[in-house]
């Protein structure tokens, strides 16, 4: 959610890396929803603020005006979890109503931090897509068997690159969100829309599944902004903002 005049402050997340926030000042009690990574600049135009709501958009390491570099999600999951613990330790700040929406490697970002953070009660993942050669499951055809080899060596070298290996992908961290709800958007229609309905079936709390077949990877939002706007809206006002 883009505003008019966005406070812009600094956070620390680990490793003392610098990150760049931009936030909404409703004035009164608000609960946050977060947006990473859509670009250089991590966080895309939703819509005008709902009434008693805030939103926190930050970049993460190595975009727009952070400190560090980009890597493979794992760290970048500690950012999230900084601007998370940024928020707890504020008064004005309703700590049960805490949302994130991430986008390409931001939906890996906010699954990864969800997982590890029960702060984070709500979440919509965007063009969510592996993580690491276990989230393909065992070859099912020729091809992707052919194919395995070049996943194998993909990944080790994303790990060897990034100095860090992710040992948990998608397939075991959805499971862990437990009972919180989540919003799956698919773009494209062949391997995205596939994993995507893979990721639902795993996902034990409320869920739902959009898929957006006329839009490339992670621009959702500009293909069916209207659409987008309601959609993410109404899902994190049934479960963040009900009973207030």
């Amino acid at each position: 959610i883009v505003l008019p005049r966005p406070r812009i402050t600094s956070i620390s997340a680990s490793n003392s890396i610098v990150l760049l926030t931009w936030e909404s000042i409703p004035g009164q009690t608000y609960r946050l929803q977060y947006q990473s990574h859509a670009g250089d600049t991590n966080w895309v135009e939703l819509s005008d603020p709902t009434e008693g709501v805030g939103v926190l958009l930050f970049d993460l390491r190595g975009h727009g005006a952070s400190e560090g570099d980009t890597l493979n999600g794992v760290d970048e999951a500690n950012d999230l979890l900084g601007a998370v613990d940024y928020l707890l330790r504020r008064s004005d700040v309703d700590r049960g109503r805490i949302g994130a929406h991430g986008i390409l490697l931001g939906a890996s970002v906010v699954l990864r931090a969800a997982a590890g953070s029960d702060a984070i009660r709500a979440v919509v993942l965007e063009s969510l897509g592996p993580a690491c050669l276990e989230d393909h499951g065992e070859p099912a055809t020729l091809w992707d068997a052919l194919n395995h080899p070049v996943l194998w060596y993909i990944y080790h070298m994303g790990d060897f690159i990034a100095g860090k290996k992710v040992t948990e992908g998608v397939r075991r961290l959805l499971p862990r969100l437990g009972s919180r709800p989540v919003m799956l958007i698919a773009t494209g229609r062949d391997a995205e829309v596939r994993f995507n309905r893979l990721c639902h079936s795993l996902v034990a709390g409320p869920k739902s599944l959009w898929d957006v077949p006329r839009a490339h990877r992670g621009i959702a939002y500009l293909l069916e902004p209207e659409a987008y706007r309601e959609k993410v809206r109404a899902l994190f006002t049934r479960y963040l903002l009900a009973g207030r």
